[in-house]
């Protein structure tokens, strides 16, 4: 496939959005689904991008096993006969160097609820970059990070119903939790209430006691964690849909972006450049800041009306108060003062970029006063919302601008997201594992 593919955003938003459940005042799901679908029939529009975050209750980070290193090289994806575990090949993060390099480790039997699935891409999610470099607390090394993972059914357990063997299937940030707290209830497992299990460097019964991620070439998933890929849908495409698509539609969701409103997004990246398209599909009027001028003309292709290079002051000025949501991608510390006074009165600035823990933001408390502006955040979402933003984004033709990499470059593609030249999200052909 080629290094790039974007499908070119189109200009019309859903015609008959309905984010507004008449009985309750709530969000009604079916009709913003039933929008989108509408958008498409209506406008012709024919798919999409995450920082996902660790949840510090799931006890993802503790000392590493020295017995889950590298094993001894044989077979890949060749049953145990002792266990029924099978080998598996992947890159791993050794210390907090960034340094990757190739690894051989144990995945799980197949239980009678799992799904074993051969991976065929993986995206490179900044998240992995900060897990790999220790930002958020020393994880369990070697670290095998990648929680944007797209691939084929292999072996499915005798009580999985959903997926058969040649399903093309996608998993992401999720792929356990407690099942019965009020949230996974809900549907909103990444905020399980005992804490969900990360992709990657998270506790569990894998062999080596953690969870590795998808920089490899196989995965074992409990059925529940699998998403369905939709018909037609380019593997490389869907795999940033399973993090970075959903961290941008859930919190628009959340907060019902609808037609009419004034959007904007901050940072134009790996998110950044989903969130305008997400966002101009719902309806709304989209601006884009970044700090980047050469992304200026990208972001209008992607669906933004305006684009503020710098935070230019003049342009800043023209559009105070005029802002329903805007969504702040950055995944660093940053200054958040100047987007404040661009709020309208009582509407949401939310926060999906996470930097490093030892640089939080900061802004003054007199900036929040002037127009009661809310200040939110918001994870990547449950399984059935990420199953809804795969769908959303399939229906409407929006998707990540890719380019494939081999594994060996994956090193590399850390430091250029890290100085932010990724144009705009790296997918790990995981045929280019080797042993």
């Amino acid at each position: 496939m080629p290094d790039e593919q974007l499908d070119e955003p189109g200009s019309a938003g859903p015609a008959d959005l309905s984010p507004t459940d008449p009985e309750t005042g709530g969000f009604d799901r079916r009709g913003f689904l039933r929008g989108a679908a509408l958008a498409t029939a209506v406008a012709g529009a024919g798919a999409a991008a995450c920082a996902s975050k660790p949840n510090p209750s799931a006890g993802g980070y503790h000392a590493a096993n020295s017995s889950a290193g590298a094993s001894a090289a044989s077979t890949p994806n060749t049953p145990s006969a002792a266990s029924g575990e099978t080998d598996a090949r992947g890159w791993a993060a050794h210390d907090a160097s960034g340094s990757l390099s190739p690894i051989t480790f144990k995945r799980r039997a197949v239980r009678p609820d799992d799904v074993r699935i051969d991976v065929k891409y993986t995206g490179v999610c900044h998240s992995d970059v900060h897990f790999g470099h220790a930002d958020w607390g020393t994880p369990p090394y070697p670290l095998v990070p990648g929680h944007e993972i797209a691939g084929v059914v292999v072996e499915v357990g005798s009580a999985v119903a959903r997926f058969r063997p040649g399903d093309q299937v996608a998993v992401g940030t999720v792929v356990d939790s407690c099942g019965h707290c009020a949230e996974c209830v809900g549907g909103n497992e990444v905020y399980c209430l005992n804490g969900y299990t990360h992709t990657y460097g998270a506790k569990s019964q894998d062999p080596g006691g953690y969870t590795q991620g998808g920089y490899s070439n196989s995965i074992v998933v409990r059925e529940h964690y699998v998403l369905k890929a939709p018909q037609g849908l380019d593997l490389a495409q869907l795999a940033p849909m399973a993090c970075s698509g959903v961290t941008v539609y859930s919190p628009m969701r959340a907060w019902g972006v609808r037609e009419g409103w004034r959007v904007g997004v901050v940072g134009i990246g790996g998110l950044g450049h989903f969130a305008v398209q997400v966002a101009k599909k719902l309806g709304a009027e989209v601006v884009a800041f970044t700090t980047s001028p050469d992304k200026a003309a990208d972001a209008e292709r992607f669906g933004a009306g305006a684009v503020v290079v710098n935070e230019d002051k003049t342009q800043m000025d023209g559009m105070r108060r005029s802002f329903d949501f805007i969504l702040d991608t950055v995944p660093y510390a940053h200054n958040l003062e100047p987007y404040f006074p661009l709020m309208k009165r009582q509407r949401v600035f939310c926060r999906v970029g996470l930097g490093k823990l030892a640089t939080p933001n900061e802004w003054g408390q007199m900036s929040i006063f002037g127009n009661q502006v809310v200040i939110a955040a918001s994870n990547t979402g449950g399984i059935r919302e990420t199953q809804e933003a795969i769908d959303f984004c399939a229906a409407n033709k929006i998707g990540p601008q890719t380019q494939v990499i081999a594994a060996d470059q994956i090193g590399d593609i850390w430091k250029k997201v890290v100085d932010k030249q990724a144009r705009y999200r790296y997918v790990v052909d995981a045929a280019t594992i080797k042993g």
